[in-house]
Order: C-alpha cells, then sequence, then structure tokens
C-alpha cells in the first residue's frame, strides 16, 4: 500500500472513533454521578453511626440513677 488511504476507509475509522468517544463520555458521566451519589451515602451514613455514638456516649453519661442505688446498698450494708 501506498502511503494514502481510501477516503471510504478513513471515514469508516472517524466514525468508529467518535462513537468510541462519545462512548467513553457516557461512561464517565454515568462513573461520575455513580461516585457522587456514593460519597454522598458514605456521608450520610458516617453522620448517622457518629450521631448514634454520641447519643449514646451522651445518655450513659446522665444514668445516675442506678449508682445512686448501689451506693444506698453499700451505706445500708456499712450500717448493718
Amino acid at each position: 500500500m501506498s502511503g494514502k488511504e481510501d477516503p471510504k476507509t478513513n471515514d469508516v475509522y472517524s466514525g468508529f472513533m467518535r462513537r468510541a468517544e462519545q462512548m467513553n463520555r457516557d461512561r464517565v458521566t454515568k462513573m461520575v454521578k455513580t461516585n457522587r451519589l456514593n460519597k454522598t451515602l458514605g456521608l450520610m451514613l458516617t453522620t448517622f453511626v457518629g450521631s448514634v455514638y454520641l447519643y449514646s456516649m451522651f445518655a450513659v453519661k446522665q444514668e445516675k440513677f442506678l449508682d445512686e442505688i448501689i451506693d444506698i446498698d453499700d451505706s445500708k450494708q456499712v450500717n448493718s
């Protein structure tokens, strides 16, 4: 073959290249959207877990009535 190619072949290659580029753009767009949704979901789950953890720590810290019952029982045993 000489250095020249058939113009029809160039048109076919150009068509395939345009189609491949469009498919790649579609794939990248879908991947970017999926990544954004994954990050949003991860942030929401992290916030939920963190808030449940902090609430649990706060709620446990406030349970002093059990300590008072134990102190009363200890004082009764000491006085007996």
